[in-house]
């Protein structure tokens, strides 16, 4: 229930995405009732906010040897893996 509660308090993250994914292909095994088969669902979700995110652009940015640089290098490697 928290995944379908999360979007509907506004909250979007990398992390929520890769959370999402993982949740489907967690429920990728067999089901016994269609109707409670989720995983599209999950997915469906995964890839709006990803795409809310603008997960689908490249970002191209000169890097700063700086904290704030790093940690800016460090997510756009994890969106780039996501």
């Amino acid at each position: 229930e928290l995944a379908f509660s999360v979007p509907a308090q506004g909250y979007k993250s990398l992390e929520i995405v890769q959370a999402y994914l993982l949740l489907t292909l967690w429920g990728c095994g067999a089901v016994e009732r269609y109707v409670y088969h989720k995983t599209w669902l999950l997915l469906r979700m995964a890839m709006r906010m990803g795409t809310d995110l603008n997960m689908h652009r490249k970002t191209i940015v000169a890097s700063q040897d700086t904290p704030d640089g790093r940690a800016r290098d460090r997510e756009l490697h994890n969106r780039e893996r996501t």
